[in-house]
């Protein structure tokens, strides 16, 4: 697992599976659910071929809706920073249970609770493949690291979530400024 800032996925498994730093918990001591991170298989391929992605399981055979949270290592960022959360999620996917399966991406700062970001993601929605989801994060001041939790609640052993390519990168501010501007009037230029 990189923590590389900017733009390296958070996780990667070219030469190997590396799960250091990250923490799957939850409620798993009923055999409910947890995260793992797996490589390729029958079952799936990674977002991008690189052999490895995040799973989200239910270890319990009949319907009972639990969670598992795969929480990041501390990633320093800079307070006066802003920063985009990317991460590919496998959506279409069918379940014949009462709650379907969904992911609930949440961050903390400086050890701080968890607030959740964006809404909830449902993973049986949408055209069937990986689809990107981008978040922004939210920005505190004087902060010195943050911690992401990826929240998968699923009903059952059939049920899976797939997740791949968690990527955290500084907002770069494009707009034109007053103070990037320069002004002419006749001979006279000035920079602000």
């Amino acid at each position: 697992i990189g923590l590389g800032i900017p733009a390296e996925p958070l996780f990667r498994s070219r030469d190997g599976l590396n799960t250091d730093g990250w923490v799957s918990d939850g409620d798993v001591a009923q055999y409910g659910a947890t995260w793992q991170l797996v490589q390729d298989n029958d079952e799936m391929v990674s977002q991008d071929g690189d052999n490895g992605y995040a799973l989200c399981y239910n270890g319990n055979y009949y319907e009972q809706y639990h969670y598992g949270d795969l929480i990041s290592p501390k990633i320093g960022i800079d307070a006066n920073q802003d920063y985009k959360l990317s991460f590919y999620v496998y959506h279409g996917v069918t379940s014949s249970m009462s709650i379907m399966p969904t992911i609930v991406v949440m961050q903390s700062t400086d050890d701080y609770p968890y607030v959740q970001l964006g809404d909830t993601i449902r993973v049986t929605e949408g055209e069937r493949g990986w689809t990107r989801h981008e978040l922004t994060l939210h920005k505190v001041a004087d902060a010195h690291y943050l911690k992401l939790c990826f929240r998968g609640f699923v009903s059952n052993m059939n049920e899976r979530i797939w997740m791949d390519n968690i990527t955290i990168e500084p907002i770069v501010n494009t707009a034109i400024t007053d103070s990037h501007m320069v002004h002419t009037s006749g001979m006279d230029t000035r920079h602000y």
